[in-house]
């Protein structure tokens, strides 16, 4: 929650088309900055992002788990400028195919990756608006 008398710089609204997918899919959206006023930034990207959960303790230890990032391939959408209210870009990620020597992204593991989408305007020297977007990914003739 920001402090009182802080204005908040904006947000970024992330959408996405399809959110049912299979490897080898497009991932297809726009990004939308909703500014309350302009905002100077390093750029504005777009990523998809692949985690696993992983478990570590055990024994005398208790159990934690986590959300590792263990892929990412990325998109930038805009450079160095001043970014204003209202302004859109479209994109489109393509989500990996499976490895079949069971190397990244899938990998063997208990666990499954989970994919999202991640939009980020970047700025420097103060915090980074940031969206995301979980996405359920099959093999095809599955259910996601």
């Amino acid at each position: 929650m920001p402090d009182a008398g802080v204005a908040e710089p904006g947000r970024i609204v992330l959408e996405v088309k399809a959110r049912a997918l299979a490897p080898g899919d497009a991932v297809r959206g726009r990004v939308t900055l909703r500014l309350g006023a302009p905002l100077v930034a390093a750029r504005l990207v777009v990523s998809l992002e692949g985690r696993r959960r992983s478990v570590s303790g055990g024994g005398p230890r208790p159990l934690t788990y986590r959300q590792d990032l263990v892929w990412r391939a990325e998109r930038m959408l805009d450079g160095e400028r001043t970014f204003v209210d209202g302004q859109t870009w479209p994109f489109e990620l393509l989500l990996p195919e499976p490895d079949p020597g069971g190397g990244p992204p899938f990998g063997q593991s208990p666990f499954p990756l989970s994919f999202g989408v991640v939009a980020r305007l970047e700025r420097p020297w103060t915090f980074s608006l940031r969206a995301e977007a979980p996405l359920r990914v099959a093999p095809r003739g599955r259910k996601p």
